[in-house]
Parts: structure tokens; C-alpha cells; sequence
């Protein structure tokens, strides 16, 4: 009874904040409809309800951040509704810069599938593996919460230890583990593999990284290229932009469909540097550094790893009053016309799974069959 008086009190409460509240953030270019009224009415009644009969006294006031969690995570796979500690968690992951344990996932079956981890990360050296599902995160079940709640609930802006339950993979079984994250700074970064062969770690779209990689192709212009697209951790449109014009040797018709309207764009170069590359990708692989695949994917580059999610969703981060935050899905991709969202983008190369040497092993040996 306790259960179901419970999620009839959230539903309503739902219905409350999208009707009632016209002046909040989210629903203030949203008019008014004729039935406005009735679900007012019938919020005040199941509110009455709950104060006068329910067995124990209840503080209204305390379900609301789970109405706005529950309201906004309906909307879609990408949106959010954070707290004050994930809010400051979503912005440090943004930045590249943040206490982690180095995993990567998704959202799986309700909870959170490792799809990538960090090598030499506290993650690796605890025994968790690609495969293991988290299940709890310091005491709270991460079921059917949303990806960004599951994925923030292990960064953090200090050292924590977090204490995870995982069900492994192989063999089957649950664990507890209790790791300390460390200081993960996601930047680009570079390694020589031969005397003719460079390898960029992408791991991040931004100024920062455009520059960097400028610098050094311009360096060694004379080489060839691995550039990993995995393990993605925030970045910036206009340096996707700038990055597609490196890499994308012709011009992609892109398009953004937002509530205002469609912006259309056109990304790549076709007058590009034609520098010789393999792209590794994977289900880490997301938002800008996802999309990049898609265009690379459109137009033959080389892909070597996994598929792809679809995680492609134009996130923006609006801030409330109170410290807490709402991330939204702003906008749909299309390339040539098409929606990308949602669509994994599947490699030339299928390799799945193995040890990031035993990769660019691979990735070496396609760049020497292109000679």
C-alpha cells in the first residue's frame, strides 16, 4: 500500500510542477491546455490525501527533487536531473579534470554496463572487467536511474572511496568492492609507435586538444596515424568542428534540429591536409567524439574496435537556483538527412575486447597494407 501511495503521489506531483509552476525553467514556453485544471485539482486532492490518511507524517517538500528526477529522465535516455553534487560532477567532467576510479559505460538493463576502463586505473587494479554491471554505489541502488546519475554517482570533485557492488561477469557472481578514485586529467595525448607511425589518445574535443593536435601533425606531417576516439570525457562543438576539418578530407552536410528550428552546417574540409589515419572506436565512443564517427563513417575513413551506442544526443546543462542542475537533450543530429541518434556506428575492422597494444598492433599493420 506504502509502495503504491508512493507512485501515485510522484505521478501527480509531476503533472503539478509541468502544469502549475509557469515561471520555472523548464516548462515556461510550454501554454496552457484546457486539462490544466482538472490535474491541478486532482494533485490537491491526492496531496490531502497523503497528509491526512497516510500511516506516517510526510514532508511534501522531500519529494520533489524525485519528481523532477523522475520527470526529466522520462523525457529520454540523455536527460537529467542532478543534484548539487552531481551538477558540480557533470561541469569537472566537462572539463576533463576529476576524482574517478576510470570506467566507462552504459546503460544497460537498468544498471550500469562497463563497456571501457582506464589501463592502470584503480578500476582495472580492484579485478572489475568489461562486462561487470554495477549494481550499488556507496549503499544506493543505481537501478533504473538515469545514465548520467549511474555515471556521476563514481567522479567526484575529491578523494572518496567508493564503495561499489558489482555483479561480475566471469565467473558470475556479486562482489563489494571499495576503491579510491584518483585524479583523472583527460587531455590529448601522443606516442610515437614507430618511425613512421604517431598515436593520438582523443580523448577529449576542445581548444586545448585542436591545438595540440595542429602542432604535432604538423611536426611529423609526414606520418601516419592511429587516433583513438575512446574513452571520451567532455568537449566543445566548435572544436568538433575544427577537429572534423583535420580528419574529414570532403564537406558532410550536418544538421541540428532544435525546438527553434533546424541549423545547418557543413563539417569537414575538402581541401583538408589528407593525412593517412585508422580510427579506434568503441561504446565509449560518445556525444562529439561519437559524432565525429559518424561522419567518418560517412565518408570511408578507416574504423577499427566496436560498434558504437548512439549516444549522440546536443546536452546542455542548465543551472536551477538551489545548486542543483538539469541536463537536456537540445537537439538532433542528422547527417545527409538522417538521424544519427540512437544509431551506433559499426567499424570496418571489428576487434573486440583486446589489450590496447594488441589493438594498435592491428591498427599498424592496416596503415602498412595502405602503402
Amino acid at each position: 500500500m506504502k509502495k503504491k501511495i508512493n507512485i501515485l503521489f510522484f505521478g501527480f506531483l509531476i503533472l503539478f510542477f509541468f502544469f502549475y509552476f509557469d515561471d520555472f525553467k523548464f516548462f515556461r514556453n510550454i501554454p496552457e491546455s484546457p486539462g490544466d485544471d482538472k490535474y491541478l485539482s486532482l494533485f490537491s486532492e491526492v496531496m490531502d490525501l497523503v497528509k491526512t490518511d497516510y500511516v506516517e507524517e510526510l514532508n511534501p517538500l522531500l519529494q520533489y527533487p524525485g519528481a523532477f528526477s523522475s520527470l526529466v529522465s522520462g523525457v529520454d535516455d540523455y536527460s537529467s536531473y542532478l543534484d548539487e553534487r552531481k551538477s558540480r560532477s557533470f561541469r569537472l567532467y566537462q572539463q576533463g579534470n576529476y576524482y574517478g576510479i576510470g570506467i566507462y559505460g552504459i546503460k544497460k538493463n537498468n544498471y550500469f554496463y562497463i563497456t571501457d576502463i582506464i589501463p592502470d586505473s584503480p578500476a582495472l587494479k580492484a579485478g572489475l572487467k568489461i562486462g561487470d554491471i554495477v549494481r550499488r554505489v556507496n549503499g544506493n541502488s543505481l537501478y533504473a536511474l538515469s545514465y548520467w546519475d549511474m555515471f556521476l554517482s563514481m567522479i567526484s570533485e575529491k578523494s572518496i572511496p567508493f564503495t561499489l557492488i558489482c555483479l561480475k561477469k566471469n565467473p558470475e557472481n556479486l562482489q563489494t568492492l571499495t576503491i579510491n578514485p584518483i585524479f583523472i586529467s583527460r587531455t590529448v595525448k601522443f606516442r610515437k609507435l614507430s618511425q613512421d607511425i604517431q598515436l593520438i589518445s582523443l580523448m577529449r574535443l576542445d581548444t586545448v586538444s585542436v591545438a595540440q593536435i595542429k602542432a604535432r601533425m604538423t611536426e611529423y606531417k609526414n606520418s601516419k596515424w592511429i587516433v583513438d576516439l575512446r574513452r571520451y570525457s567532455g568537449g566543445d562543438f566548435k572544436s568538433f568542428l575544427e577537429v572534423s576539418k583535420i580528419f574529414i578530407h570532403e564537406n558532410v552536410f550536418l544538421s541540428i534540429e532544435t525546438k527553434n528550428g533546424k541549423i545547418n552546417l557543413l563539417v569537414g574540409s575538402d581541401n583538408g591536409p589528407g593525412y593517412d589515419c585508422v580510427f579506434i572506436i568503441n561504446a565509449s565512443t560518445i556525444l562529439y567524439s561519437e559524432l565525429l564517427a559518424h561522419v567518418l563513417k560517412l565518408t570511408n575513413a578507416t574504423l577499427i574496435g566496436e560498434e558504437t551506442s548512439g549516444f549522440v544526443p546536443r546536452l546542455k546543462q542548465f543551472y536551477l537556483d538551489d545548486g542543483t542542475s538539469v541536463v537536456l537533450n537540445t537537439g538532433v543530429f542528422k547527417l545527409m538527412n538522417n538521424p544519427i541518434l540512437g544509431t551506433g556506428v559499426k567499424p570496418m575492422y571489428e576487434r573486440k575486447t583486446i589489450e590496447d597494444n594488441a589493438l594498435f598492433s592491428a591498427c599498424m599493420s592496416i596503415l602498412g597494407d595502405h602503402e
